[in-house]
């Protein structure tokens, strides 16, 4: 389940915000409700072994059954309200700003529970600090690249000063001056 907080996850936010498409948002709700399905899985599989094992109260086991069962929920309910307000208004609104950030949270804390899911499971400290550095290689990159993709806030057309003086040069962004 790691996977889909390290690589799924943050794929489909970036995909969705990169691609122009009239059939994107489908597609972007239909990937990431796809992750979604998978993490149930891996859910019901914790479930079973923490039952087992008699590690239910278990901080990962905790913190995973708030991810899977109220984060990505809310987190798609978000969704479908941005969207339809996206759709009456063809701009995006308090609740786009709600949904963006709520999926970022959403992500971190999925990337934060698969390293503790680690450690429960007793996998070497090699191990874990490998999905740590790895981890945060992918955190940091999705960062970065949340930030030159949306230099200009999200709002399209309306660029603001990006938060280093190049950004906006460097990519091109509408109404950037290029340095003397």
């Amino acid at each position: 389940m790691g996977l889909a907080f390290l690589v799924a996850f943050p794929a489909g936010a970036l995909l969705v915000r990169s691609i122009q498409s009239k059939s994107m948002m489908k597609i972007h709700a239909t990937y990431q409700l796809s992750m979604y399905l998978i993490c149930l899985a891996g859910l019901s599989l914790g479930l079973y072994l923490a039952i087992q094992q008699d590690k239910l109260s278990n901080p990962h086991a905790i913190f995973g059954l708030i991810i899977i069962l109220l984060f990505l929920p809310a987190q798609a309910a978000l969704g479908y309200v941005h969207h339809y307000y996206y759709k009456k208004k063809s701009r995006g609104s308090s609740w786009t700003n709600v949904h963006i950030q709520y999926g970022r949270i959403s992500i971190t804390s999925g990337l934060i529970n698969a390293f503790l899911g680690l450690r429960l499971s007793g996998q070497p400290v090699g191990i874990q600090v490998a999905y740590t550095i790895l981890a945060l290689f992918v955190w940091s990159a999705w960062v970065i690249a949340v930030v030159l993709r949306d230099g200009n806030g999200g709002r399209r057309g309306k660029p603001r000063s990006p938060p280093w003086p190049l950004i906006g040069n460097a990519f091109g962004r509408p109404g950037s001056q290029v340095p003397a």
